[in-house]
């Protein structure tokens, strides 16, 4: 198996979201992961740091926006 940089990956794979009576339950541990995700800045790397981007090149975005893709479908496919 390959290495992960979430360490929610195979909690993901084996547990997807689910709905239930209108009430929708994430994954554990996934919101979490996203929260710290987040706080680290990583949602907003080319955005503007007065709105608490980075302020990187589009280009930085999308190389890491690849990573991200790449290494958790899951995750950049449906953000928690």
């Amino acid at each position: 198996m390959p290495p992960t940089c979430w360490p929610v990956n195979r909690v993901g794979d084996e547990n997807g979201i689910k709905l239930d009576a209108g009430q929708v339950t994430n994954r554990a541990g996934w919101p979490d992961a996203y929260r710290r995700w987040a706080a680290a800045g990583w949602n907003a790397v080319s955005g503007p740091e007065a709105f608490g981007g980075q302020g990187l090149p589009l280009a930085i975005n999308a190389a890491c926006t690849e990573i991200w893709s790449a290494s958790n479908v899951a995750s950049a496919s449906a953000r928690c």
